[in-house]
């Protein structure tokens, strides 16, 4: 009984956690967390992060038009920007099954804390690439839709 109260106890605060981290990072690139769009990229990197094979693949779609439209202002009715409540619920869905697969190996309370330690660090790390790469991604093509060739700072 222990492991599955852990396990319920564990989740949110890793959730929490990440999503700091995820917001954290866009305000490092000068995005203002809470803004209009932020929880929107937020949960595609979330959404990224849990997917795998093709669903995953298809994230990255979706998050590069989210890029492009930000960037380029080209609103789409077929995008699906908007966190909808049906997002919200399969974005949840693909995280449960995600923790449901990884976590399977916890039996034994000692085993079970260490393999969950670990997972939580790589899902942790993984997040932070992907919020990473996809911010720095935003941020560029930002800033060449602005006019601005020059993208990457010279050093002298």
């Amino acid at each position: 009984m222990g492991g599955y109260a852990a396990i319920l106890l564990d989740i949110p605060t890793l959730f929490a956690q990440n999503l700091k981290m995820i917001s954290q990072i866009g305000a490092s690139y000068g995005y203002i967390p809470g803004a209009d769009m932020e929880s929107e990229f937020a949960l595609r990197v979330f959404a990224i992060t849990t997917a795998s094979g093709d669903e995953r693949e298809e994230e990255m779609r979706k998050m590069d038009r989210l890029i492009e439209t930000l960037a380029f202002g080209k609103f789409r009715k077929d995008d699906g920007i908007t966190a909808n409540r049906k997002s919200v619920l399969a974005f949840a869905k693909s995280v449960v099954r995600w923790l449901v697969k990884k976590r399977s190996m916890r039996g034994v309370m000692f085993v079970g804390m260490a393999v969950g330690g670990t997972l939580n660090y790589f899902f942790t790390k993984e997040t932070a690439i992907y919020a990473y790469m996809f911010y720095r991604k935003r941020f560029l093509v930002e800033k060449m839709s602005r006019g601005k060739k020059d993208v990457i700072a010279r050093r002298p």
